[in-house]
């Protein structure tokens, strides 16, 4: 596997992973993602379970589109809109597994963590996939 290709899930998973000790980005991620379900929610109604529909599928609208783009500027940008949309999923839905009497950054390190994961597989899979296409 070439470095290029994982290169952008590796800077990723370790600035979500450095941040999650000080986690102003993360917070950030998490407030401008509030302002975005916001605005559905005044399309749709407010619903909790809206919540989790709005970030699923445009996290994976936009790892499937990470998966398919060949420029990096694109992969730049389907990468960042997928940690945007998939760090407020894993926090929302991990929410009751961390209690207050773990360390703050523990669940910010998890969800960093399963994030670039997400994304170094997704990497993986696409060099895998190339190399099969150019072995037939």
């Amino acid at each position: 596997m070439k470095r290029k290709e994982i290169i952008l899930p590796l800077i990723v998973t370790g600035v979500l992973v450095l941040s999650s000790f000080i986690p102003v980005l993360q917070i950030t991620i998490l407030s401008l993602n509030g302002g975005v379900i916001y605005l559905f929610e005044m399309i749709f109604g407010n619903s909790e379970s809206l919540l989790y529909i709005i970030n699923a599928v445009f996290a994976f609208v936009f790892i499937v589109a990470y998966y398919y783009s060949s420029k990096r500027f694109i992969q730049l940008l389907t990468t960042l809109c997928f940690v945007f949309f998939s760090l407020p999923l894993l926090m929302y839905s991990t929410e009751n597994i961390f209690s207050e009497n773990n360390p703050y950054y523990l669940q910010f390190l998890v969800i960093g963590l399963i994030t670039g994961l997400i994304l170094l597989f997704i990497a993986y899979w696409k060099h895998y996939k190339t190399q099969i296409k150019r072995q037939a």
